[in-house]
């Protein structure tokens, strides 16, 4: 005879593995109108859903790593050679800027599902506009968390995208002003040597 849980399963508590619910919000309505070219960097709905899909069929891994990314202050990152996401930990999607940074991450995946070479300050500045880009989706102000010209680029481009043209292209001036705000954050004139996922 089948019986009846007598009280309700406390949220969270048969929570959804991170990976499933990483995959989940790069399919979500706010990530799939992300659309651009930034230069060389393409970042378009159907990438985030290949990454998606690698997270969901084991292609690309999640792990935690608590300590160094507190030490450097960041909740998450990609890294090509393993194809694996470090998290700082299993809460990092509850919060606004942890699924934007998580979004961010995951454009890194995009550069890697690519293949090749990718100007280390255009890959970053495009990761940057996502994030800025999920934010302004989401109804949050980035203004706090990114830089000025990333947000301004990001809120031109997600207008403009709004208008019908998608993928939106950034401008060279949109390039150059985001580009200066990577060399700001201390990211190299060199190129990430992506090799496919």
């Amino acid at each position: 005879m089948f019986m009846r849980f007598p009280f309700p399963i406390p949220p969270g508590f048969l929570r959804p593995a991170l990976e499933h619910r990483f995959a989940n919000l790069l399919v979500s309505p706010a990530v799939q109108a992300i659309s651009f070219r930034f230069g060389h960097v393409h970042v378009l709905p159907e990438h985030f859903r290949a990454v998606a899909e690698g997270l969901r069929d084991g292609t690309l891994s999640v792990t935690f790593n608590p300590v160094a990314l507190a030490a450097s202050g960041s909740l998450a990152e990609y890294d090509s050679g393993p194809n694996t996401f470090s998290f700082q930990s299993d809460r990092v999607l509850e919060s606004a800027q942890g699924r934007a940074t998580a979004i961010h991450e995951a454009s890194h995946a995009v550069a890697d599902f690519r293949v090749g070479d990718t100007a280390i300050r255009h890959e970053e500045g495009a990761a940057h506009i996502c994030e800025a880009w999920y934010l302004l989706n989401i109804g949050e102000n980035p203004a706090a968390a990114l830089p000025a010209n990333v947000v301004a680029a990001a809120t031109a481009m997600r207008s403009r995208a709004a208008s019908g043209g998608r993928p939106v292209r950034a401008t060279a001036s949109e390039i150059n002003s985001v580009r200066r705000d990577m060399a700001n954050l201390g990211y190299e004139n060199a190129f990430y040597d992506n090799d496919g996922f």
